[in-house]
């Protein structure tokens, strides 16, 4: 039987008839390519350039060089909505979760910030302290949503995450995949910026743990700190939207005409006697030794043959050290290879 150009048409608006609500009545929000489309709001900074709204963030160092100092220091920033290390910051409250240092060390840290950022009117730092937050906990995720919401926080800041996720092996990515996925989920709703206050590994180079508190992180941010300077060094080793940092800050410890101690953090330029970021250490050395011998080598069997995680061979990438080959794009495996400068260096090292 021959159809008429009219039955024609009407057969294929049928066959591309939109899927019908009822079928997309799952429990996925799905959403289509005029979501995509549509116009919506720029991306909203807490700190200006560095953190987001609704992100997850770690900030990592060896002990006693200076982390709680510093993020203590960005939350007294936030709250006046002052500028921290010429960044530009929002200002909102801040909640300051400590499960590390006790009480009288975080009010010690907290006052002696205030003091030194003359902040003694801004009561919207919210901190609590030992009172066994459990980051995996759904009770105590609930009881920190409702204080986001309660106190209108801008950020929540962590110390530290050993101290958060009692019992659970930073090791092991399926015990902190969930820890991280649940932190994601209350920053996305409540629009906070998440600070993880975290601690390196053995070598000192890198974050402790599994590459899944790297891969479920925006920024990762490595302070370092000789503990006989006040100088400062902070550097992002994973900058998921925005592009690689590194600056300096003086740390200032002083004691006030009245007895009172005060701390503040200053912007300063890089100093002469920094340490040379592009020196090759055992670690480097074994990244770029592997290369050299190995040539060019997918990022994966890297990262596990060389016990590195992705944040290593940024910072490798970031010194044009080594360079990836692929063309990228979905279902692309990285692979790198070294750069001429990456195979001059380890030839002579």
């Amino acid at each position: 039987m021959t159809e008429t150009i009219e039955e024609i048409e009407a057969l294929i608006n049928q066959a591309i008839e939109p899927v019908s609500e009822s079928i997309l009545s799952t429990r996925f929000k799905i959403q289509t390519t005029k979501d995509a489309l549509a116009p919506r709001e720029s991306r909203k900074w807490v700190v200006d350039n560095l953190f987001h709204e609704g992100s997850v963030n770690v900030v990592f160092g060896k002990s006693g060089h200076k982390k709680s100092v510093a993020l203590v220091d960005l939350a007294v920033c936030i709250i006046q909505g002052k500028e921290w290390l010429g960044k530009k910051t929002e200002r909102k409250p801040v909640i300051w979760i400590d499960e590390d240092n006790g009480d009288h060390i975080t009010k010690e840290r907290i006052d002696f910030a205030l003091n030194g950022h003359l902040a003694y009117d801004h009561e919207e730092l919210y901190f609590t302290s030992l009172q066994e937050f459990d980051a995996a906990n759904t009770e105590d995720l609930e009881e920190l949503r409702n204080l986001i919401y309660l106190t209108r926080s801008g950020a929540v800041f962590f110390d530290a995450l050993q101290d958060i996720s009692p019992g659970k092996t930073e090791n092991a990515a399926e015990e902190m995949r969930p820890i991280f996925a649940e932190l994601r989920k209350i920053a996305e709703e409540t629009g906070v910026a998440i600070f993880i206050i975290h601690h390196t590994n053995k070598t000192g180079e890198d974050f402790r743990g599994s590459t899944a508190i790297e891969g479920k992180s925006d920024v990762m941010l490595k302070i370092f700190s000789d503990s006989k300077t006040n100088l400062i060094n902070f550097k992002t080793t994973k900058h998921r939207s925005i592009i690689y940092q590194e600056f300096w800050a003086q740390a200032h410890f002083n004691q006030m005409n009245n007895g009172k101690f005060q701390t503040r953090l200053s912007l300063r330029d890089k100093p002469q006697n920094a340490p040379d970021e592009n020196a090759l250490t055992e670690k480097r050395k074994m990244v770029l030794g592997y290369l050299l011998d190995n040539g060019e080598t997918e990022e994966s069997v890297l990262r596990e043959k060389c016990s590195v995680s992705r944040g290593m061979l940024n910072s490798l990438k970031d010194i044009d050290l080594i360079e990836r080959t692929d063309k990228g794009g979905q279902g692309s495996k990285s692979t790198v290879t070294l750069t001429l400068r990456g195979k001059k260096l380890i030839q002579v090292s």
